[in-house]
């Protein structure tokens, strides 16, 4: 950090200070043990894969609004708009994504070295809609035994400020 803080300092001529610190701020938290539970699927289809969406009518809707979005047609015959495999880490980045929160991740015991989803939403605004964002947990909920929910931590952000006169070097923390 250092090095970054020296050469912002350099380029600004300013006597430039980052720091870390911790804000609350709403995120949410997955907490829980993992234990995959598909789907109930065609007969015919191996259930492998987390589903992430709202409800059959939201999807629809979504068809809708965009029918000329590219889609993809899984086994199982549902339309998705991404199908991807990861580790759990990013499983939950891409959570985050979709639902517009940080996503803290609180859960317990072994979690899958590999998971494939497959998104059938798109970036909804679940902010103002706290419905579909409950239903989407519930859905997550039944799929991966995990439990989501809203709540406020302590996140670190960076901040850059011009350290003063009476700071000595050393100070800021």
């Amino acid at each position: 950090m250092q090095a970054l803080q020296s050469i912002l300092r350099q380029a600004t001529g300013r006597d430039l200070v980052i720091e870390k610190r911790f804000v609350d701020r709403q995120v949410v938290v997955v907490a829980g043990t993992w234990t995959f539970k598909p789907l109930e699927l065609p007969p015919d289809v191996h259930a492998r894969r987390v589903y992430l969406y709202v409800s059959e009518e939201e999807e629809r809707k979504a068809a809708l609004e965009s029918p000329t979005r590219g889609h993809i047609r899984d086994d199982a015959g549902y339309r998705l708009t991404e199908l991807r495999t990861g580790d759990f880490p990013t499983f939950l980045q891409i959570v985050g994504f979709y639902i517009g929160y940080r996503v803290v991740d609180e859960t317990q015991g072994q979690k899958p070295a590999a998971i494939e989803w497959g998104t059938r939403l798109g970036r909804q605004k679940f902010g103002q809609d706290p419905a579909a964002l409950q239903l989407f947990f519930v859905n997550m909920q039944a799929q991966t035994s995990l439990r989501f929910e809203v709540a406020k931590r302590p996140i670190p952000l960076w901040y850059i400020r011009e350290q003063s006169g009476t700071t000595r070097s050393g100070d800021a923390k």
